[in-house]
């Protein structure tokens, strides 16, 4: 067990202990929901934050840091680790949350840490050995006209810069003489914390209210041992899954420029010459590969806005689509765009198989979107083995779905023999999964075909708010672009055969376009209104409070995570201080409630905290 220094030694660093009586009986941190957790604006003051409780040194230095986009948590006083914090590399502590948030993991006797990288607005810092290798770095900065946020240490200092371009790589001791550079995953420690010597980490210079933001070019003054220049490298940043394109790469040949001329001037042609002109290019975009609706998107509103009624527009594109077209122009060789499914990506041949499989039942639709789900994931990355990682709440987010309706799809597409586990990821306790072997095995022996456009059309409005509860789900969208596709009228029985919907499905998708004017209804059945994208965003957005629906549950998700986080450091340092920490812990609970009217009971109950190994 760690010893904490004496109290002489914390009367001279300003630091104190507050001790009151409790039931021994009762050490460990996690009170389970005796208290309800509130949350404040992160604008307030921090008296205000701390509902009156005066923040100790430790505690108001640490959320000054937090302000300025630099991610902080605890170490052990004196020492430069010894909590649990690689799940720092990825979350912030919670901001205002009482119990598991940034004061209550700062109470008592402890180090400030700071992440460097992209959790701190991707810092890095230069570690300085020496006092003359840290002065040399500071003149070297002035003398660029960089600003400055020094910090003294035992035996030289840091220098905190941030990176415009993403976060830099480490460089580690011995490359430059006495010099280190910190970025990736590492942390350093910041004032007032103590030293192992003894020695207190003291601000050199600040210049500023946040470190100074630079370019990986402007560092241009480091040198290994040989003399020779050594630049900063910067880690591209990680890929945005939720803008993620989910799509197969469409083999369409290039226009002629009489269609390119029409698409963007078709508004200015004469009368007499408007519907010539719009047969044409239909017919070209039909003979070099563009599906109808494509055609509709480009032509249409130029059509429309020549004078062309919408009706009128729509049979001249339906009869260039009526019989093959070849292109306007001839092409070679290099123009055209093949593709084999044997050679393309995995994730490309699992994309086609989710859309050409026969989803059923009452699931079919958080079956399909946690699969595409799954199909980002391994986008993303996969490493040589097959096996991504893909957390509970990262899948919800791309599926537009809740957790615990991942969690059911998920257990159901085991069962379906499409994925596996392959363990947990040590740094975050996230799921790690795998395509099983008799999928992939299945679409290396079978060549499957490319599903009809109108079924890859609704991939494309997956990323959207529109799919989240309340909106339209994936066989709605199937349906929707069916109709536009086949533009013609058809009863619910038709639709059913032309799109392999069970009839419910297809009776709930055409009230519910019906209520979103994308299709009417007349006695010769339901046939669609032709609508963008954007149309469709707009229309949904309109009558629904969806849009930024899935922001929110980001946001949400990124509270859960520093919650998790919260609970983790501070259960680490009541195993390690004990009695020490849990004392401070208690009392900053008690004088919190109390200043807030909210009066806590005499003693928590002795619920310990078990280590969790969801997927978080």
């Amino acid at each position: 067990m760690a010893k904490l220094p004496s109290d002489n030694t914390n009367s001279k660093l300003g630091l104190s202990i507050h001790s009151i009586p409790h039931n021994t009986s009762f050490r460990q941190v996690n009170f389970g929901n005796w208290a309800k957790n509130r949350s404040s604006k992160s604008t307030r003051s921090a008296r205000q934050i701390l509902g009156g409780v005066v923040e100790s040194p430790t505690q108001e230095t640490a959320r000054t840091l937090y302000d300025a986009g630099l991610n902080v948590f605890p170490q052990p006083l004196g020492r430069k680790g010894g909590y649990r914090w690689k799940m720092m590399q990825y979350t912030r502590l919670h901001r205002t949350d009482e119990q598991y948030g940034l004061h209550a993991a700062f109470v008592g006797n402890c180090n400030i840490a700071v992440m460097c990288g992209r959790t701190s607005d991707n810092l890095f810092v230069i570690d300085c050995e020496t006092e003359e290798t840290f002065a040399s770095h500071i003149d070297a900065m002035r003398w660029r006209h960089i600003p400055i946020w020094a910090v003294k240490t035992a035996r030289g200092g840091h220098i905190y810069l941030r990176c415009i371009e993403g976060e830099i790589e480490n460089i580690e001791t011995g490359t430059i003489p006495n010099v280190e550079v910190r970025g990736h995953n590492r942390y350093v420690l910041a004032p007032p914390s103590l030293h192992p010597s003894g020695k207190i980490y003291q601000w050199h210079i600040r210049e500023g209210a946040t470190p100074p933001l630079v370019t990986a070019d402007m560092i241009n003054w480091l040198h290994d041992k040989n003399g020779e220049q050594i630049l900063l490298k910067v880690i591209p940043p990680p890929v945005n899954l939720t803008n993620l394109p989910l799509t197969i790469k469409s083999p369409a040949l290039p226009l002629c420029y009489e269609t390119q001329d029409y698409i963007e001037r078709g508004h200015a042609v004469p009368e007499g010459e408007r519907n010539n002109r719009l047969f044409k290019a239909a017919c070209d975009m039909a003979g070099c590969g563009y599906t109808k609706y494509q055609a509709w998107e480009k032509l249409a509103e130029p059509a429309m806005r020549s004078g062309l009624p919408e009706d009128e527009v729509r049979r001249t594109i339906n009869s260039a689509y009526s019989q093959p077209r070849g292109p306007s122009r001839p092409f070679s060789k290099n123009d055209v765009t093949r593709t084999n499914n044997k050679d393309a990506e995995i994730w490309q041949q699992i994309l086609i198989f989710v859309k050409t499989y026969q989803w059923s039942g009452r699931t079919a639709n958080s079956d399909q979107a946690t699969m595409l789900a799954l199909v980002k994931r391994a986008q993303a990355y996969t490493n040589e083995n097959g096996v991504f990682r893909a957390s509970v709440r990262e899948l919800a987010e791309l599926a537009h779905l809740s957790p615990t309706t991942v969690q059911k799809a998920l257990k159901r597409l085991r069962h379906y023999g499409f994925i596996q586990r392959s363990g947990n990821d040590k740094l975050s306790s996230a799921g790690l999964w795998r395509f099983t072997d008799k999928l992939l095995q299945q679409l290396k022996s079978v060549t499957l075909e490319k599903p009809p456009q109108w079924k890859l059309n609704s991939v494309t409005v997956f990323n959207f708010d529109v799919c989240e509860r309340g909106g339209l789900t994936l066989g709605m969208l199937d349906l929707y672009f069916a109709m536009v596709s086949c533009s013609q009228w058809g009863m619910p029985s038709f639709w059913r055969d032309y799109t392999n919907l069970s009839i419910n499905q297809v009776n709930y998708g055409l009230r519910k376009l019906q209520a979103l004017g994308l299709v009417e209804h007349s006695k010769k059945g339901w046939r669609a209104h032709i609508a963008s994208n954007e149309q469709i965003l707009q229309r949904v957005f309109a009558v629904t409070s969806l849009n930024g629906k899935s922001e929110r549950r980001r946001q949400r998700h990124r509270e859960e995570r520093a919650l998790f986080a919260g609970r983790i450091i501070i259960n680490a340092r009541q195993r390690i201080e004990q009695d020490a920490f849990f004392e401070v812990w208690w009392e900053f609970q008690r004088q919190y409630r109390y200043q807030r009217r909210d009066y806590a009971p005499k003693a928590p109950p002795p619920r310990p905290l078990e280590e969790q190994t969801t997927s978080m």
